[in-house]
């Protein structure tokens, strides 16, 4: 398995990039030509841009080549070509001739003023002033080439209107002297100006494009230090959707986990199992990581960091209505600010739906760690509140009430309750080895002695992996149950009745139609909905339920005593 401590800062290598670092050192062969390249390297949040123009960096340095590189900022965004006034003014000429000095003296003040009559000759009419201003940026640019020039811009999403109308006038009339200008960016906060130039410049055969796809299964086991066919690495290219600093960091968290899988995917053994419980809380996520997402969430204005949390809060999904009611905004100004963070990448919509998402869930539970602790508790108070007046089954809700000083709600035993009696059923050890527990102690507290005998008693006949050992519920405070209590059955005769009661009721009437043999089509017609609408439903219904066919939910919609009257 690979080593953390030999990772690259961005969570990716240049190893699994081998074909994208080729594309990228042509540049560097054209130089040795001569001849100027316009690229750009594309790329979603953490594919491994950064590394890629370190290589290219090293390599052209190597070559004897002057690098410059710079990294565009929102802060500076307003600034007429600061990021290359910048490099340009760090490097300050080191190795030119006075000929060229000259020209990089003239060429910083011309960037940072930009077009107009103190960079222009006063007999040039105002129509040729910005073709003059920037053939004459060029050429002052060419002469200070020297060797070759190498100049890296790095999240280019981020410049301004001025660096960005040079790199349009450099893709229309490629540079006659060694000058490479690679800028790496984001594709979804990328501004219609920069996709457009390279689009055309592209077509016209004067720009290069370098994209950066989703790893697949092959690179992502040789980054991982993986077998290709291990399950726990399928587990991880499918969790993190083949992006290389999702799938470290994944990989980070499996290794810290109690119980975690062998590079080789294989369990660990029973007896070793048994011995460590499951862990109720999630791994903490890994330093450079949690910064990285961090920076994200603080470079925000208050109001749109105010969203961002809110929306963390609700969870892996939520809507503009859900993030209005805990930050006591109209929902027609939280729309506006829900977009500001999806222009940001921040946020995504969900195909097919009104629904946001976090870029990924890694970065949602960055953010959450970046919230006020106060803040939060009171904001999972107000989400469980707001989901409640929803409809949202009792068994959803308990993540908002463990978050919220369990006890504090009028209904909160009855939530962990059921939620727990959902993870026993499902086998999910991890969720009820904390739901249970908790649950027993609130239905205690309120004086439920009988209603936490019957959970008790549930807990103990349940046969999945979830079953808790007798201790844990000595260890709670509640009496071990007897078969003879009145009214407790000795098996789950009501697990289905108990699974289905997890799921809304549109889930339940499609799963009553389904269950009966009607195709989507006809549940659909008879429900009035898309069809569409009702797969989205089915495949909800199938996680809720832990099936995977209509035969299975047939079974369930029989045992659960819900198919009495619905043929026809």
């Amino acid at each position: 398995m690979a080593s953390t401590g030999d990772r690259q800062p961005n969570g990716s290598d240049p190893a699994v990039r081998t074909a994208e670092a080729a594309a990228l050192h042509t540049v560097l062969d054209a130089l040795s030509d001569g001849r100027g390249r316009l690229v750009e390297l594309v790329g979603e949040p953490g594919a491994g841009k950064t590394r890629l123009l370190t290589g290219l960096a090293e390599e052209a340095e190597r070559r004897g080549a002057v690098v410059l590189r710079g990294r565009a900022t929102e802060a500076a965004s307003a600034l007429r070509c600061q990021v290359l006034v910048d490099v340009l003014g760090r490097w300050g000429g080191a190795g030119l001739d006075e000929d060229q000095l000259a020209a990089l003296g003239e060429l910083l003040p011309q960037l940072a003023l930009g077009p107009g009559p103190q960079t222009i000759p006063a007999d040039l009419p105002p129509a040729w002033w910005l073709c003059h201003y920037y053939a004459t940026l060029v050429q002052r640019l060419s002469l200070c080439a020297g060797r070759g020039l190498v100049l890296l811009l790095d999240d280019a999403h981020w410049l301004d209107p001025g660096t960005l109308e040079l790199l349009e006038y450099l893709g229309q009339r490629p540079v006659a002297a060694p000058v490479a200008v690679v800028v790496s960016y984001r594709p979804r906060q990328a501004p219609a100006e920069l996709a457009g130039t390279f689009a055309q410049g592209v077509e016209l055969g004067t720009a290069g494009r370098v994209e950066l796809a989703p790893l697949d299964p092959r690179r992502s086991a040789e980054l991982a230090g993986m077998p290709v066919d291990s399950p726990a690495l399928r587990r991880l290219h499918r969790e993190s959707a083949g992006n290389p600093l999702y799938l470290l960091t994944l990989l980070d968290q499996a290794a810290e986990a109690p119980g975690a899988e062998s590079a080789d995917g294989a369990e660990a053994a029973d007896g070793a199992r048994a011995a460590a419980p499951p862990e109720p809380v999630e791994p903490a996520l890994p330093v450079r990581f949690g910064a990285r997402i961090s920076a994200e969430f603080v470079a925000l204005d208050e109001q749109l960091q105010q969203v961002a949390a809110a929306g963390a809060v609700l969870g892996e999904r939520f809507d503009a209505a859900g993030v209005a009611a805990l930050i006591d905004q109209p929902k027609e100004r939280t729309c506006g600010l829900l977009d500001g963070l999806v222009r940001r990448d921040l946020l995504r919509t969900v195909p097919g739906t009104d629904q946001l998402a976090y870029r990924h869930p890694l970065v949602r539970r960055a953010v959450y760690a970046a919230v006020d602790a106060c803040w939060r508790i009171e904001a999972h108070r107000k989400a469980l509140d707001f989901l409640s007046a929803r409809g949202v089954p009792d068994a959803e809700l308990a993540e908002h009430v463990q978050r919220s000083g369990p006890g504090d709600g009028e209904r909160d035993h009855l939530v962990l309750a059921a939620a727990a009696r959902v993870a026993l059923l499902t086998g999910d050890a991890r969720a009820a080895a904390t739901l249970l527990p908790e649950a027993l102690r609130l239905l205690a507290v309120r004086g439920k002695a009988r209603e936490a005998m019957e959970l008790s008693a549930f807990a103990l006949s349940v046969k999945s992996a979830a079953r808790p050992a007798p201790e844990l519920l000595m260890g709670c405070g509640v009496p071990l149950p007897t078969p003879a209590l009145p009214g407790v059955a000795a098996e789950p005769a009501g697990a289905a009745v108990e699974l289905f009661a997890a799921l809304t009721e549109r889930e339940r009437e499609v799963a009553d139609l389904a269950g009966t043999g009607r195709r989507t089509r006809q549940i659909a017609a008879e429900l009035r909905l898309s069809p569409r609408t009702v797969d989205v439903h089915l495949t909800r219904i199938y996680r809720k339920l832990n099936i995977s066919s209509r035969a299975a939910l047939a079974r369930m919609v029989v045992e659960s005593g819900r198919a009495g009257g619905l043929a026809g």
